[in-house]
């Protein structure tokens, strides 16, 4: 694994003096920060750790008016340094960055630097304050290593400390990638392979010759040099396409990058006014742009305003920054330190996805309120039915538990899902690993391309089963319910083909029986009474009197007592082949096969059979013989060639 570390802390705290003693790299670039000896926009440098492993450093400014450009810097760090000054103590900018640092979920190192510039005794008392200000903090049990940068004591336990955090996020990883519950299998989203690729855009500028290059904090999945890639606008509602020209990995010319890596792309086919801060670079087809998610948020404890129902806020996510109205599911009011769900409505598109973190800051008084985690990316949910599975969703996404996460969506999706679907929803290139839980659960069930939870299955089938009860009794005259009744009856996203799988099942379990004609209980058979048996005799006896000059069911039916009785059976026979329907006309299936046999032989014996010829060799009219010409074209015996029909 790779590794972003980033500082925090308040301005003229010696973030920058540190990261130029580890490194040797001077991270104000700009010439305004040079003069000021202030941190104005996020700095870069990389430093290897005693265990040989590479990190990259990205150094925040931290003072109050460029808080925006810190939240953009702080995307993708896993390890923060929180640094305080052992001449000043806990400053607002402190408390501040730490509220960013448990919000966003990152854990880390604190750092009390300028040791030398206090005696002893003062720097006791800091380090008690520190501990003191930083309990029931997510820093409350961090490491505290005092430093000083211009002599250089403590760097040497700053990196070993480093390099234990980092260990410590590895094996922790590992362990969720392994560890079996009675409930589910873990896996920890960030650090696996199967991951797509995802950097958020902090810097876009050219460099002649090359053309446009962005660069970002990796924060999922790996490219290499040649492959596509989809570059998502702040606000745009789809994506451009790139394709990576060159890569730079900690300012070194490179042949791929992953997650966990301060990363440089060269993109060819991307002009520098389509790349700008606050973009996502992706891989192809594994984001989409939203204008609505629902959320878990956070208020801090020490805000002075709650969050109310339909407030404005400003969002941070990744380098984006947006308005969102706040719509509490809860309705009133979010006070210090409660957390909820809510559905944000955002004034622009962003791309992102399920289990992304973001923060929110007031839009007058730019203070942050809080934060959170996206548990619907694109919102389709009714709110009604959100309340019920957002709790679901967000155990499963704070978890970053796959298996479970699969599980609620093949819950929700009851005509099943396909595994691009489940892959996209899921934001993996990989699923068979969660399929493969899923089966050995008996939780899984694929056919047709669709993969439906279990449960749905069992639901689906005794629906089935339902339906086929109650039909037969409805309609005692029909052999089966017609394929279109029972594919209506059931989920529209249930494909025909998973649809196909699921009878087959049902068939081999001999509960059903599928014909042409349709779907009935295994072993139904329709029984007519005297009187209705001799009804069907005078029907078929009428068609097959009728010969080429066929009635419509309506005439059919005209001719007959009891016209109710009479319509039903005449769809029965229908079913079972005995009538056949030719246009708007019903034939004897009797004489079908005999003016088959009357046509073939003509076309054998002539070569081909004209409109004309027909009409004439059925003793019949144009009215008829045309549907009837069309019939055996539909059904393989003829095809039209011109005006004449030749045997297929």
């Amino acid at each position: 694994m790779h590794f972003i570390i980033g500082t925090a802390g308040h301005v003229d705290h010696g973030k920058t003096t540190l990261i130029r003693a580890l490194t040797g790299i001077e991270t104000d670039r700009l010439q305004e920060e040079k003069e000021r000896g202030l941190s104005i926009v996020p700095g870069f440098a990389h430093l290897t750790l005693p265990d040989g492993r590479v990190v990259g450093i990205v150094d925040v400014p931290g003072h109050e008016r460029f808080l925006k450009n810190m939240l953009s810097g702080v995307t993708g760090v896993d390890v923060a340094m929180l640094i305080i000054a052992a001449d000043e103590g806990v400053m607002p900018q402190t408390v501040e960055h730490l509220h960013i640092l448990e919000l966003l979920k990152i854990r880390g190192v604190v750092v009390l630097t300028k040791c030398d510039l206090v005696d002893a005794d003062w720097l006791m008392l800091a380090r008690e304050d520190v501990r003191a200000r930083l309990n029931d903090s997510l820093f409350s049990t961090a490491p505290l290593v005092e430093v000083s940068a211009t002599s250089g004591a403590g760097l040497a336990e700053l990196k070993h400390q480093l390099a234990l955090a980092c260990t410590a996020i590895e094996q922790e990883a590992a362990s969720k990638r392994t560890e079996e519950t009675a409930s589910s299998f873990i896996l920890y989203p960030s650090s696996l392979p199967s991951r797509p690729f995802r950097m958020a855009i902090d810097r876009a500028f050219t460099v002649s010759g090359f053309g446009t290059v962005v660069t970002g904090s990796a924060t999922e999945g790996e490219v290499a040099v040649g492959d596509p890639l989809e570059v998502w606008r702040q606000g745009a509602a789809q994506p451009l396409t790139a394709r990576i020209r060159g890569i730079e990995v900690h300012g070194e010319a490179a042949t791929s990058a992953a997650r966990g890596q301060r990363t440089a792309l060269n993109l060819a086919g991307l002009d520098l006014e389509e790349a700008a801060r606050g973009g996502t670079i992706a891989t192809p087809g594994t984001l989409h742009a939203t204008q609505l998610f629902d959320a878990w948020l956070e208020v801090l404890p020490n805000t002075p305003r709650p969050v109310k129902d339909a407030a404005p806020l400003r969002l941070h996510l990744g380098t984006a920054e947006v308005t969102a109205r706040v719509q509490l599911y809860a309705g009133g009011r979010l006070e210090a330190g409660q957390t909820g769900y809510a559905r944000l409505r955002l004034e622009a598109a962003l791309a992102c996805a399920r289990g992304d973190r973001f923060i929110l800051r007031e839009v007058a008084t730019e203070r942050i309120v809080g934060g959170g985690s996206i548990l619907e990316a694109e919102n389709k949910l009714a709110r009604s039915t959100a309340q019920q599975e957002l709790p679901l969703l967000h155990e499963a996404v704070a978890a970053g538990n796959d298996v479970a996460l699969a599980k609620l969506l093949l819950r929700r999706q009851c005509g099943g899902m396909s595994e691009a679907q489940l892959r996209f929803e899921l934001c993996r290139l990989d699923i068979s690993d969660v399929l493969e839980d899923l089966r050995r659960r008996n939780l899984l069930w694929s056919g047709g391309g669709s993969f439906l939870h279990a449960a749905t299955v069992t639901q689906l089938q005794q629906k089935i089963l339902t339906m086929l009860r109650d039909f037969h009794v409805q309609e005692p005259l029909q052999a089966a319910m017609p394929h279109e009744t029972l594919r209506a009856a059931l989920p529209k996203t249930l494909s025909l083909a998973a649809l196909d799988a699921l009878l087959s099942e049902m068939v081999a379990a001999q509960q059903i029986a599928v014909t042409p004609a349709g779907v009935r209980l295994a072993g139904h058979q329709v029984t007519l009474s005297e009187e209705d048996s001799r009804l069907k005799e005078r029907i078929l006896s009428l068609s097959y009197a009728a010969a080429w000059q066929p009635p419509t069911i309506d005439e059919l039916v005209a001719q007959l007592d009891k016209p109710q009785t009479a319509r039903k059976l005449c769809f029965a026979l229908i079913q079972d082949g005995s009538l056949v329907r030719v246009g708007d006309f019903v034939l004897s299936a009797q004489r079908v096969r005999e003016g088959a046999d009357i046509l073939r032989q003509h076309i054998l014996a002539q070569g081909s059979l004209s409109i004309g010829e027909a009409r004439e060799l059925l003793g019949t009219t144009r009215k008829w013989v045309v549907p009837l010409l069309e019939f055996y074209d539909r059904n393989g015996l003829t095809k039209r060639v011109g005006e004449s029909r030749v045997l297929r």
